[in-house]
Protein backbone atom coordinates (compact mmCIF):
# COMPACT_ATOMS: atom_id res chain seq x y z
CA UNK A 1 0.00 0.00 0.00
CA UNK A 2 1.28 3.58 -0.74
CA UNK A 3 2.08 5.40 1.87
CA UNK A 4 0.91 8.66 3.34
CA UNK A 5 4.13 10.55 2.98
CA UNK A 6 4.36 9.08 -1.21
CA UNK A 7 0.73 10.32 -1.58
CA UNK A 8 1.50 13.67 -0.19
CA UNK A 9 4.23 14.28 -2.61
CA UNK A 10 2.85 13.11 -5.51
CA UNK A 11 -0.32 15.69 -5.23
CA UNK A 12 2.38 18.05 -4.49
CA UNK A 13 4.31 17.15 -7.82
CA UNK A 14 0.91 17.12 -9.07
CA UNK A 15 -0.14 20.23 -7.69
CA UNK A 16 3.44 21.97 -8.50
CA UNK A 17 3.31 20.72 -12.74
CA UNK A 18 -0.11 22.63 -12.89
CA UNK A 19 0.06 25.59 -10.68
CA UNK A 20 0.26 29.23 -12.86
CA UNK A 21 1.74 31.74 -10.99
CA UNK A 22 0.98 35.66 -11.92
CA UNK A 23 3.79 38.04 -11.65
CA UNK A 24 3.56 41.54 -12.02
CA UNK A 25 7.06 43.06 -11.82
CA UNK A 26 7.70 46.72 -13.60
CA UNK A 27 11.52 45.33 -14.09
CA UNK A 28 12.81 42.42 -15.61
CA UNK A 29 16.05 41.19 -16.25
CA UNK A 30 17.51 44.19 -16.09
CA UNK A 31 18.24 46.52 -12.52
CA UNK A 32 18.33 44.63 -9.62
CA UNK A 33 14.74 43.56 -8.59
CA UNK A 34 14.50 42.87 -12.47
CA UNK A 35 17.54 40.54 -12.58
CA UNK A 36 16.32 38.77 -9.20
CA UNK A 37 12.81 38.14 -10.95
CA UNK A 38 14.28 36.97 -13.59
CA UNK A 39 15.88 34.14 -11.94
CA UNK A 40 13.09 33.61 -9.68
CA UNK A 41 10.66 32.83 -12.78
CA UNK A 42 13.31 30.96 -14.47
CA UNK A 43 13.78 28.66 -11.45
CA UNK A 44 9.83 28.58 -11.29
CA UNK A 45 9.69 27.53 -15.20
CA UNK A 46 12.21 24.72 -14.50
CA UNK A 47 10.40 23.25 -11.58
CA UNK A 48 7.12 22.81 -13.25
CA UNK A 49 5.29 26.14 -12.73
CA UNK A 50 3.26 28.19 -14.98
CA UNK A 51 3.77 32.16 -15.36
CA UNK A 52 2.30 34.88 -16.37
CA UNK A 53 4.71 37.76 -16.19
CA UNK A 54 2.79 41.45 -16.73
CA UNK A 55 5.81 43.90 -17.00
CA UNK A 56 6.66 47.07 -18.42
CA UNK A 57 9.03 48.38 -21.73
CA UNK A 58 11.53 48.86 -18.83
CA UNK A 59 12.30 45.02 -18.60
CA UNK A 60 14.16 43.02 -21.19
CA UNK A 61 12.12 40.87 -22.59
CA UNK A 62 13.94 38.19 -25.06
CA UNK A 63 13.57 35.15 -23.07
CA UNK A 64 11.10 32.63 -24.22
CA UNK A 65 10.06 29.43 -22.26
CA UNK A 66 6.67 27.40 -23.32
CA UNK A 67 4.76 27.84 -19.90
CA UNK A 68 5.51 31.68 -20.18
CA UNK A 69 3.30 34.48 -21.47
CA UNK A 70 4.83 38.21 -21.11
CA UNK A 71 2.94 41.12 -21.46
CA UNK A 72 5.21 44.24 -21.85
CA UNK A 73 2.92 47.62 -21.00
CA UNK A 74 4.26 51.13 -21.34
CA UNK A 75 5.42 52.57 -18.37
CA UNK A 76 5.42 56.73 -19.19
CA UNK A 77 4.72 59.49 -18.69
CA UNK A 78 5.26 59.39 -14.92
CA UNK A 79 5.48 62.89 -14.87
CA UNK A 80 3.24 65.56 -13.54
CA UNK A 81 3.42 63.57 -10.10
CA UNK A 82 0.49 65.84 -8.88
CA UNK A 83 -2.04 65.26 -11.58
CA UNK A 84 -1.36 61.12 -10.96
CA UNK A 85 -2.11 62.02 -7.30
CA UNK A 86 -5.42 63.57 -8.25
CA UNK A 87 -6.32 60.52 -10.22
CA UNK A 88 -5.49 58.02 -7.85
CA UNK A 89 -7.12 60.14 -5.42
CA UNK A 90 -10.38 60.56 -7.93
CA UNK A 91 -10.68 56.94 -8.77
CA UNK A 92 -10.13 55.42 -5.23
CA UNK A 93 -6.65 53.90 -7.03
CA UNK A 94 -3.49 53.23 -5.38
CA UNK A 95 -0.78 56.18 -5.50
CA UNK A 96 2.23 54.70 -6.81
CA UNK A 97 5.68 56.12 -9.06
CA UNK A 98 4.20 53.92 -12.43
CA UNK A 99 0.83 54.76 -12.12
CA UNK A 100 0.43 54.84 -15.83
CA UNK A 101 1.55 51.46 -16.00
CA UNK A 102 -0.13 49.95 -13.05
CA UNK A 103 -3.45 51.68 -15.01
CA UNK A 104 -2.64 49.98 -18.53
CA UNK A 105 -1.90 46.17 -16.12
CA UNK A 106 -5.29 46.92 -14.59
CA UNK A 107 -6.65 46.95 -17.95
CA UNK A 108 -5.93 43.63 -18.65
CA UNK A 109 -8.42 39.96 -18.43
CA UNK A 110 -8.08 36.53 -17.80
CA UNK A 111 -10.09 34.11 -19.42
CA UNK A 112 -12.16 32.31 -16.91
CA UNK A 113 -10.18 28.97 -17.99
CA UNK A 114 -6.46 30.59 -17.77
CA UNK A 115 -6.82 32.66 -14.07
CA UNK A 116 -3.90 32.28 -12.31
CA UNK A 117 -4.04 30.62 -8.96
CA UNK A 118 -1.87 33.09 -7.59
CA UNK A 119 -0.82 36.89 -8.34
CA UNK A 120 2.82 37.75 -6.55
CA UNK A 121 3.65 41.31 -7.20
CA UNK A 122 7.30 41.56 -6.72
CA UNK A 123 8.48 44.91 -5.58
CA UNK A 124 10.73 47.43 -6.04
CA UNK A 125 9.74 49.56 -7.00
CA UNK A 126 6.86 49.82 -4.70
CA UNK A 127 4.37 50.14 -8.03
CA UNK A 128 4.79 46.54 -8.97
CA UNK A 129 2.76 45.53 -5.88
CA UNK A 130 -0.43 47.06 -6.72
CA UNK A 131 -1.82 45.27 -9.76
CA UNK A 132 -1.22 41.83 -7.91
CA UNK A 133 -3.02 43.09 -5.11
CA UNK A 134 -5.87 44.61 -7.61
CA UNK A 135 -6.22 40.97 -9.31
CA UNK A 136 -6.18 39.64 -6.50
CA UNK A 137 -9.89 41.10 -5.21
CA UNK A 138 -11.13 41.15 -8.57
CA UNK A 139 -10.45 37.24 -9.60
CA UNK A 140 -10.66 36.36 -5.92
CA UNK A 141 -7.35 34.16 -5.24
CA UNK A 142 -4.68 34.48 -2.92
CA UNK A 143 -1.88 37.32 -3.44
CA UNK A 144 1.66 37.23 -2.22
CA UNK A 145 3.80 40.64 -1.83
CA UNK A 146 7.23 40.21 -2.23
CA UNK A 147 9.39 43.24 -0.58
CA UNK A 148 12.95 43.07 -1.89
CA UNK A 149 13.88 46.06 -0.04
CA UNK A 150 11.72 47.17 3.19
CA UNK A 151 9.41 50.41 2.83
CA UNK A 152 11.27 52.43 4.09
CA UNK A 153 14.86 51.25 3.70
CA UNK A 154 17.14 52.76 6.25
CA UNK A 155 18.97 56.15 6.15
CA UNK A 156 16.06 56.98 3.37
CA UNK A 157 13.17 59.35 4.08
CA UNK A 158 10.65 58.28 5.33
CA UNK A 159 7.29 57.49 3.05
CA UNK A 160 3.77 60.05 3.26
CA UNK A 161 1.28 59.10 5.16
CA UNK A 162 -0.85 57.83 2.18
CA UNK A 163 1.86 55.73 0.76
CA UNK A 164 1.90 53.61 4.04
CA UNK A 165 -1.00 53.37 4.76
CA UNK A 166 -1.50 51.95 1.32
CA UNK A 167 1.60 49.46 1.30
CA UNK A 168 -0.52 48.17 5.11
CA UNK A 169 -3.58 47.77 3.43
CA UNK A 170 -2.03 45.16 0.78
CA UNK A 171 -0.06 43.89 2.92
CA UNK A 172 -2.85 43.16 5.01
CA UNK A 173 -4.85 41.85 2.44
CA UNK A 174 -1.37 39.61 1.37
CA UNK A 175 -1.86 35.72 2.01
CA UNK A 176 1.70 35.47 2.36
CA UNK A 177 4.47 38.31 2.22
CA UNK A 178 8.51 36.96 0.89
CA UNK A 179 11.80 38.89 1.99
CA UNK A 180 15.04 38.03 1.55
CA UNK A 181 16.59 37.67 4.96
CA UNK A 182 14.98 37.21 8.47
CA UNK A 183 16.62 41.03 9.09
CA UNK A 184 14.33 42.48 6.69
CA UNK A 185 11.43 40.44 8.15
CA UNK A 186 11.82 42.63 11.51
CA UNK A 187 12.82 45.53 10.28
CA UNK A 188 9.55 46.06 8.10
CA UNK A 189 7.71 44.97 11.41
CA UNK A 190 8.35 48.11 12.49
CA UNK A 191 6.72 50.22 10.26
CA UNK A 192 3.76 47.91 8.83
CA UNK A 193 2.65 45.01 11.35
CA UNK A 194 2.01 41.91 9.77
CA UNK A 195 1.12 38.25 11.09
CA UNK A 196 3.97 35.93 12.04
CA UNK A 197 2.38 33.37 10.17
CA UNK A 198 2.30 35.71 6.97
CA UNK A 199 6.39 36.56 6.36
CA UNK A 200 8.23 33.80 5.00
CA UNK A 201 12.08 34.26 3.42
CA UNK A 202 12.61 33.38 0.17
CA UNK A 203 16.55 33.78 -0.88
CA UNK A 204 17.71 35.05 -4.21
CA UNK A 205 18.23 32.58 -6.61
CA UNK A 206 21.83 32.16 -7.29
CA UNK A 207 23.31 32.44 -11.13
CA UNK A 208 24.42 28.94 -11.10
CA UNK A 209 27.90 27.76 -10.69
CA UNK A 210 31.16 30.14 -12.32
CA UNK A 211 33.94 27.51 -12.35
CA UNK A 212 36.83 29.93 -13.49
CA UNK A 213 40.29 29.11 -13.89
CA UNK A 214 42.66 29.17 -11.28
CA UNK A 215 43.59 33.32 -10.27
CA UNK A 216 47.07 34.35 -10.72
CA UNK A 217 49.27 33.73 -7.71
CA UNK A 218 50.35 37.18 -6.23
CA UNK A 219 48.24 39.76 -8.32
CA UNK A 220 46.02 42.17 -6.97
CA UNK A 221 43.49 42.45 -9.34
CA UNK A 222 40.19 43.84 -7.16
CA UNK A 223 36.60 44.02 -9.35
CA UNK A 224 33.83 45.50 -8.51
CA UNK A 225 30.46 45.09 -10.35
CA UNK A 226 27.61 47.28 -10.81
CA UNK A 227 26.73 51.05 -10.42
CA UNK A 228 27.92 52.74 -6.78
CA UNK A 229 24.49 54.40 -6.49
CA UNK A 230 23.32 54.85 -2.93
CA UNK A 231 26.94 53.76 -1.79
CA UNK A 232 28.67 56.88 -3.18
CA UNK A 233 28.86 58.54 -0.22
CA UNK A 234 31.46 55.83 0.88
CA UNK A 235 33.44 55.62 -1.78
CA UNK A 236 36.08 58.18 -1.32
CA UNK A 237 36.66 56.42 1.81
CA UNK A 238 36.79 52.97 0.49
CA UNK A 239 39.34 54.57 -2.36
CA UNK A 240 41.65 56.08 0.06
CA UNK A 241 41.49 52.63 1.96
CA UNK A 242 42.79 51.74 -1.33
CA UNK A 243 45.27 54.16 -2.22
CA UNK A 244 47.04 53.63 1.42
CA UNK A 245 46.86 49.58 0.68
CA UNK A 246 49.21 50.81 -2.46
CA UNK A 247 51.85 51.30 -0.04
CA UNK A 248 51.84 47.73 0.46
CA UNK A 249 51.16 46.46 -2.70
CA UNK A 250 52.23 48.90 -5.43
CA UNK A 251 50.68 46.98 -8.23
CA UNK A 252 47.47 46.59 -7.15
CA UNK A 253 44.65 47.40 -9.49
CA UNK A 254 41.01 48.51 -9.25
CA UNK A 255 38.59 47.78 -11.66
CA UNK A 256 34.66 49.34 -11.39
CA UNK A 257 32.92 47.56 -14.45
CA UNK A 258 29.49 49.40 -15.18
CA UNK A 259 29.23 52.30 -13.15
CA UNK A 260 27.87 56.18 -13.78
CA UNK A 261 31.52 57.57 -14.34
CA UNK A 262 30.23 60.60 -12.76
CA UNK A 263 29.82 58.15 -9.63
CA UNK A 264 33.56 57.19 -9.38
CA UNK A 265 35.97 59.55 -11.41
CA UNK A 266 36.02 62.40 -8.98
CA UNK A 267 37.01 60.57 -6.11
CA UNK A 268 39.42 58.78 -8.47
CA UNK A 269 41.27 62.51 -9.44
CA UNK A 270 40.29 63.59 -6.04
CA UNK A 271 43.16 61.17 -4.43
CA UNK A 272 45.55 60.44 -7.91
CA UNK A 273 44.42 56.84 -8.22
CA UNK A 274 44.63 57.45 -12.49
CA UNK A 275 46.82 54.69 -12.84
CA UNK A 276 45.96 52.25 -10.21
CA UNK A 277 41.66 52.39 -11.19
CA UNK A 278 39.99 52.03 -14.16
CA UNK A 279 36.82 52.20 -15.32
CA UNK A 280 35.11 49.65 -17.69
CA UNK A 281 32.22 49.48 -19.75
CA UNK A 282 29.21 46.91 -19.28
CA UNK A 283 30.01 43.62 -19.90
CA UNK A 284 26.71 41.09 -21.05
CA UNK A 285 29.05 37.84 -20.29
CA UNK A 286 29.59 37.87 -16.26
CA UNK A 287 32.35 35.12 -17.26
CA UNK A 288 34.71 37.79 -19.15
CA UNK A 289 35.03 40.02 -16.13
CA UNK A 290 35.52 37.69 -12.73
CA UNK A 291 37.95 35.47 -15.05
CA UNK A 292 40.75 37.90 -14.79
CA UNK A 293 39.99 39.25 -11.36
CA UNK A 294 41.80 37.67 -7.93
CA UNK A 295 39.20 39.30 -5.98
CA UNK A 296 35.81 40.50 -5.89
CA UNK A 297 34.58 43.83 -3.92
CA UNK A 298 31.55 45.10 -2.37
CA UNK A 299 30.57 48.12 -0.70
CA UNK A 300 27.48 48.96 1.54
CA UNK A 301 26.21 51.96 3.23
CA UNK A 302 26.88 52.24 6.59
CA UNK A 303 23.44 51.95 8.18
CA UNK A 304 22.43 51.71 12.01
CA UNK A 305 20.07 48.92 10.98
CA UNK A 306 21.40 46.72 7.84
CA UNK A 307 19.26 44.56 5.94
CA UNK A 308 20.62 44.37 2.99
CA UNK A 309 21.23 40.79 1.00
CA UNK A 310 23.18 42.21 -2.15
CA UNK A 311 22.40 40.28 -5.29
CA UNK A 312 26.21 40.99 -5.99
CA UNK A 313 26.95 38.95 -3.31
CA UNK A 314 25.52 35.90 -3.69
CA UNK A 315 27.01 36.19 -7.89
CA UNK A 316 30.54 36.83 -6.59
CA UNK A 317 30.25 33.38 -3.82
CA UNK A 318 29.43 31.52 -6.96
CA UNK A 319 32.59 31.74 -8.70
CA UNK A 320 35.35 30.83 -7.22
CA UNK A 321 37.29 34.24 -6.68
CA UNK A 322 38.27 35.86 -3.14
CA UNK A 323 35.73 38.61 -1.90
CA UNK A 324 36.71 41.87 0.32
CA UNK A 325 33.24 43.26 1.83
CA UNK A 326 33.07 46.90 3.11
CA UNK A 327 29.74 46.29 5.41
CA UNK A 328 28.11 47.40 8.54
CA UNK A 329 28.37 45.29 11.46
CA UNK A 330 25.54 42.84 11.69
CA UNK A 331 24.95 43.01 7.88
CA UNK A 332 23.41 40.16 6.59
CA UNK A 333 26.40 40.68 3.88
CA UNK A 334 29.05 40.06 7.26
CA UNK A 335 26.96 36.82 8.62
CA UNK A 336 27.38 35.00 5.13
CA UNK A 337 31.59 35.66 4.29
CA UNK A 338 32.57 35.42 7.59
CA UNK A 339 31.49 31.63 7.10
CA UNK A 340 34.44 31.66 4.72
CA UNK A 341 37.07 33.30 6.18
CA UNK A 342 39.87 31.15 3.83
CA UNK A 343 38.47 33.18 0.63
CA UNK A 344 36.51 36.35 2.31
CA UNK A 345 37.74 39.58 4.53
CA UNK A 346 34.73 41.78 5.86
CA UNK A 347 35.99 45.48 6.97
CA UNK A 348 33.30 46.95 9.17
CA UNK A 349 34.80 50.27 9.84
CA UNK A 350 34.48 53.10 7.53
CA UNK A 351 37.85 54.11 8.33
CA UNK A 352 40.50 54.75 5.46
CA UNK A 353 43.23 53.02 7.55
CA UNK A 354 41.45 49.83 8.81
CA UNK A 355 40.35 49.55 5.11
CA UNK A 356 43.73 49.73 3.63
CA UNK A 357 44.49 46.82 6.37
CA UNK A 358 41.48 44.73 5.07
CA UNK A 359 43.29 44.72 1.74
CA UNK A 360 46.27 43.73 2.76
CA UNK A 361 44.45 40.87 4.10
CA UNK A 362 43.11 40.00 1.20
CA UNK A 363 45.89 39.98 -0.65
CA UNK A 364 47.43 37.20 1.79
CA UNK A 365 44.30 34.89 1.17
CA UNK A 366 45.51 32.02 -0.87
CA UNK A 367 41.93 29.43 -0.83
CA UNK A 368 42.00 26.03 -2.33
CA UNK A 369 40.07 24.70 -4.73
CA UNK A 370 38.49 22.78 -1.64
CA UNK A 371 38.15 25.82 0.26
CA UNK A 372 35.93 27.08 -2.68
CA UNK A 373 33.35 23.88 -3.22
CA UNK A 374 33.14 24.11 0.70
CA UNK A 375 31.81 27.43 0.19
CA UNK A 376 29.65 26.65 -2.92
CA UNK A 377 27.90 23.51 -0.41
CA UNK A 378 26.85 26.23 1.99
CA UNK A 379 25.09 28.02 -0.62
CA UNK A 380 22.49 25.34 -1.41
CA UNK A 381 19.76 27.43 0.19
CA UNK A 382 20.40 30.21 -2.84
CA UNK A 383 20.23 27.86 -5.79
CA UNK A 384 17.33 28.07 -7.99
CA UNK A 385 15.99 24.46 -7.64
CA UNK A 386 15.54 24.61 -3.63
CA UNK A 387 14.19 28.15 -3.60
CA UNK A 388 11.71 27.01 -6.44
CA UNK A 389 10.80 24.43 -4.06
CA UNK A 390 10.60 27.15 -1.21
CA UNK A 391 8.03 29.14 -3.24
CA UNK A 392 5.92 25.42 -3.74
CA UNK A 393 5.96 25.41 -0.19
CA UNK A 394 4.17 28.10 0.08
CA UNK A 395 1.93 28.06 -2.36
CA UNK A 396 0.89 24.61 -1.33
CA UNK A 397 -0.04 25.95 1.84
CA UNK A 398 -1.92 28.77 1.31
CA UNK A 399 -3.70 27.17 -1.25
CA UNK A 400 -4.38 23.65 0.90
Amino acid sequence: MESFFAAALKETQAINKTLHIGITSVNFDVRPEGICSGRLVRALLNHGFKITLITSKKAKIDYEHPRLKIIVLPYRPREPRFFFRFWAKLTGSIENNFFWWSRHALRQKFDNNDIPDIFYGRAWPYASLVPAYSFSIRYRVPFIAHLSDPIPPPNVVYPGAKSLENLKTMLNHAEAITFTNEETVEYQARFTPFGENKAHVLPHVSPGVYKLPAAEKNAQRYYHIGAIGKRRPILNVALDGFRLHLKNYPLAKMNFVNPKPREVRPDIRRLSLQEHVSILPFAPDIRSILTPATALISYEPKVETPIWTLTKTIEYLCANRCIFALTSKGSPTEKLLRQFPESCVVVNDYDAKLIAQGYDRLAELEPSEDHFAQRLEKMADFRAENVAKKFEEICVSILG
